[in-house]
């Protein structure tokens, strides 16, 4: 397992069943990929994880998130992690727009409106999560994608206290 076997380009297949169509963006602990599942054509995002990063508590939370019980329509969870090539990788929803903080970068903030339906969302995400007696512990403007309807959703729960 080398640097060449974690990075896979677009056209590459992960698990034989997610191909990369894109890079989305790298975090601390893993790259983040568009792909395509082949067997049902859906778009998917897989979370790959850096194995210099993987602790035992990050692995086992790796495993647990696609587990959590979480119902919401502003929390894309973690739907299945396997193995590839040596590699731990997590399959979650892929979510159409923009991290909130590019959007805050770009525009220097944001109006009053979108900024306060943000807000109602990501609320209504923390007390989904908190209705399944989860404390999420990373939610930041990184985690958070704005829709192009302007819904946002919480994309990343990787870091999570029962």
């Amino acid at each position: 397992m080398g640097a060449v076997d974690f990075y896979i380009q677009p056209g590459g297949v992960i698990g034989g069943v997610y191909q990369v169509t894109d890079i989305i963006g790298q975090g601390y602990s893993a790259i983040i990929l568009k792909c395509q599942d082949v067997r049902s054509g859906r778009v998917v995002a897989v979370k790959r994880f850096f194995p210099d990063k993987m602790t035992s508590q990050l692995q086992a939370k790796a495993y647990a998130e696609p587990k959590l019980n979480i119902r919401s329509q502003y929390v894309a969870l973690g739907e299945n992690t396997f193995v590839d090539n040596g590699y731990i990788n997590m399959v979650m929803p892929f979510v159409e727009g923009e991290s909130l903080r590019n959007v805050l970068g770009r525009y220097d903030g944001i109006k009053e409106v979108p900024a306060v339906y943000i807000g109602m969302c990501i609320a209504r995400a923390c007390i989904d999560i908190h209705a399944a007696r989860i404390l999420s512990t990373d939610i930041k403007p990184e985690n958070i994608i704005v829709e192009p309807d302007g819904r946002a959703k919480l994309i990343d729960l990787t870091c999570f206290e029962l």
